[in-house]
């Protein structure tokens, strides 16, 4: 929900809609204790979108709060190579976070081969959530934040 607040604060910005992005990322914070790196079930993805909120309001604690959060997803290398729960999600995140923080980054994320290689490999879905669409929209992602 905290993505999509955000999405609605640039597009049409008013107190009501960020109040709201706050509340979000208030409630993310409470919960990057999570174990479980994937981007829509876990650290990545709550990660991500503290990111989004913070660079959006500018608040330094939940920057701080979602960098904590990344510090214990990098580097990792998961045996699900999917976008909900393996490497595809935590490389779209990375990615994006590091975009978000500081615009620059032009670095490729940890983990990319194994998500270009499952990409060539093939799948046997194509769902987003786990499938292929879900890989190719990490790909893209990154190539979008990375150049």
């Amino acid at each position: 929900a905290a993505l999509a607040l955000v999405a609605l604060q640039r597009t049409d910005p008013g107190t009501q809609a960020l109040d709201a992005v706050r509340a979000a990322g208030a409630g993310l914070a409470d919960m990057t204790e999570s174990g479980v790196p994937g981007f829509a079930h876990g650290l990545s993805g709550r990660a991500h979108a503290l990111t989004a909120v913070a660079s959006l309001t500018g608040d330094r604690a939940l920057l701080d709060r979602a960098a904590e959060a990344r510090e214990h997803v990098v580097g990792m290398r998961l045996t699900a190579d999917s976008w909900c729960r393996g490497n595809a999600g935590l490389i779209m995140a990375e990615a994006s976070s590091r975009r978000l923080v500081d615009g620059t980054d032009r670095q490729r994320p940890h983990g990319l081969d194994l998500v270009v290689a499952a990409t060539m490999r093939g799948v046997h879905d194509d769902s987003l959530c786990h499938g292929t669409f879900g890989l190719v929209e990490a790909l893209l992602t990154t190539a979008e934040h990375t150049g």
